[in-house]
């Protein structure tokens, strides 16, 4: 399941006049205690979490973003390691209350905890699990935490702590990332495979009956060595692939960056909602973040769209994993992407932030040849209360688009005629009069039946 479908990306752009390819960032040193700060997280438009470690002493810190008072938070703070913060929101509906789960290292084994800041307070300290494997690497999301124990892939529900640990996958998995935004129907990717054959791979919770979960399995990656899987802030897929030598990004539906002397590691992507007035027209634009040395000889961060790269962080010393967000500041939104800069041995977060200037009044769209029936993923995704459904058809035919429910009752029908072959989008509005009665947050699937061809995907409601 791919959440970010992107696959013709045959734009041309305006590159005299568009705000996008003129964006600016400013970059500037963020978080600089004494020490080295690393560890870095984020959830959008909120917080951003980092270890701090001064001598033998390690100390989890948080901070608001947005708006930003400058306070920095102490989470924990040990002699013994800590290592791999993650935050997320505790719900989707309040954006200043948020969890994050840590890895802590005491009596010669790992350890998972968890603490939740709420109203402006830190609640007491929670103990996930205990672990002696190495690498636990623990992902945190608005229902679920997921790590890697003797190679297998486990999760918790974070309503049920008590339970005993569920296991998604077996041997040789590792580096899990959740997607943090997709409420109690959670999404995770993940290596699997032994060191130098890994492949990226995708587990998601489908189907729920009578509180037994049913996950679905997918292969992201094709061959090779895959690794570093993450989800942007919109749920599209990224990682680095290894191929003649080199380390390259792959992103949306399956694009390659063309790199062919340099490494590029550490990928993070957005694409843009596109505005109901262009969504006949057009798919997403797009942004990717990446770290290189392909610019200095130093390792830089890369903003890369439409195949223009260009350096933000433009700064002695080593910088890379860089990761998205947004701030608001006077009623204006910015991107933000942070990042760590190392400089004669040691670490800071820098963070480099530019106005939010998607240029969707100059995007041209030429004619282009159909030769597949897909149906891309909704945008936006999670929505409230509408979002955007486009499919492509080879060929003329009868097309018919239903929504269901997670227990298979139809919702509405959307298109039930027939269509040219082509582009096709249409708005679903989960408050408007085309069903009956009115819809609950959650999953709902929608699926389009041209002929003999069907695809179905899912989308999530959040009131």
């Amino acid at each position: 399941m791919k959440r970010c479908s992107l696959s013709l990306i045959l734009f041309v752009l305006l590159l005299s006049s568009s705000p996008l390819f003129s964006q600016t960032f400013t970059t500037t040193p963020y978080i600089t205690l004494p020490g080295n700060n690393t560890n870095l997280d984020v959830v959008r438009n909120s917080f951003i979490c980092w270890v701090n470690q001064v001598d033998s002493v390690y100390t989890l810190y948080m901070r608001q973003t947005s708006p930003d008072s400058g306070k920095n938070i102490v989470v924990f703070s040990d002699t013994g390691q800590i290592a791999n913060p993650s935050i997320c929101y505790i719900n989707s509906t309040n954006f200043n209350n948020v969890r994050i789960a840590w890895q802590r290292y005491i009596n010669n084994h790992w350890q998972i905890l968890s603490r939740e800041y709420v109203n402006d307070s830190l609640t007491g300290i929670i103990s996930i699990t205990d672990s002696l494997a190495d690498n636990i690497n623990p992902s945190i999301s608005l229902s679920i935490v997921a790590w890697i124990q003797n190679g297998n892939l486990i999760y918790k529900y974070l309503d049920s702590l008590d339970a005993v640990p569920n296991i998604l996958d077996n041997a040789n998995c590792s580096n899990p990332n959740v997607y943090k935004y997709f409420g109690a129907y959670p999404d995770i990717v993940y290596e699997k495979g032994s060191e130098g054959k890994e492949q990226v791979m995708e587990v998601f919770l489908s189907y729920s009956y009578n509180s037994s979960p049913i996950w679905s399995y997918n292969k992201i990656s094709k061959g090779g060595n895959n690794i570093n899987p993450r989800f942007g802030l919109d749920g599209s897929i990224s990682y680095q692939t290894f191929v003649n030598s080199v380390w390259k990004v792959v992103y949306l539906e399956g694009d390659t960056t063309k790199n062919i002397s340099y490494d590029f590691e550490n990928p993070v992507s957005y694409s843009y909602p596109v505005p109901a007035k262009l969504s006949n027209t057009t798919t997403p634009p797009f942004f990717l973040v990446y770290d290189s040395d392909s610019l200095r000889n130093n390792r830089q961060i890369i903003f890369y769209t439409f195949n223009t790269a260009f350096n933000i962080s433009n700064a002695d010393g080593d910088n890379y994993l860089p990761t998205i967000s947004f701030f608001e500041l006077q009623d204006t939104t910015y991107i933000a992407i942070y990042w760590i800069h190392n400089q004669n041995g040691k670490e800071d977060i820098w963070r480099g932030y530019s106005k939010f200037i998607p240029a969707f009044d100059l995007i041209k769209v030429p004619p282009v040849l159909i030769k597949n029936f897909i149906l891309n993923q909704n945008y936006p995704n999670p929505f409230n209360p509408s979002t955007i459904i486009s499919w492509q058809l080879a060929n003329n035919n009868l097309v018919t688009l239903k929504v269901y429910d997670i227990l298979g009752n139809e919702v509405a029908t959307l298109v039930n005629e027939y269509q040219n072959a082509g582009e096709h989008s249409i708005i679903f509005d989960a408050s408007g009069s085309s069903f009956k009665g009115v819809l609950a947050s959650g999953v709902y699937f929608y699926r389009l039946k041209a002929g003999n061809n069907t695809l179905t995907k899912k989308m999530l409601y959040l009131k």
